[in-house]
């Protein structure tokens, strides 16, 4: 399985529009260097280029970019029909195991039909449910 870790927030929003089939409505650098450095690292992600009015669900904004690992709006959709979940992850405060507090990241995670789980944990929740969207597809395809 593919190391997510050591992918930038703009390669994942890429894999995630790649595994939604919507390439051809995008404009794609190849790679995230040749961003203009006023434009943070946040916020990049495959540009918006369609003459449609809809692409599976989304209105698309030519012209700006596909964030769904910072964007809500281009996340939620994805969250939502592939039934991930998103949650505080807590830990323990102390070793008798009876205070815990959140530790400042998330989990997402998904449980299949057939059973399979995927999850992941990071700061940015929807950074952790774009990879496990993308976990689910990578098991999908083998």
């Amino acid at each position: 399985m593919t190391d997510y870790s050591k992918m930038s927030d703009f390669e994942i929003n890429c894999k995630v529009a790649n595994a939604l089939g919507m390439t051809k409505h995008f404009f794609f650098l190849d790679a995230e260097d040749e961003f203009d450095d006023d434009i943070e690292p946040s916020e990049r992600g495959p540009i918006w280029q369609t003459r449609e009015h809809f692409v599976n669900g989304y209105r698309p904004s030519n012209g700006n970019p596909f964030n769904p690992c910072n964007n809500p709006s281009d996340a939620w959709l994805i969250i939502c029909e592939s039934l991930i979940s998103i949650s505080p992850h807590y830990k323990f405060t102390d070793e008798s195991e009876e205070y815990i507090a959140h530790s400042n990241e998330w989990v997402a995670d998904n449980v299949m039909s057939d059973g399979k789980s995927f999850r992941y944990k990071d700061i940015n929740p929807l950074r952790a449910a774009m990879i496990v969207y993308l976990m689910m597809k990578e098991s999908e395809n083998g």
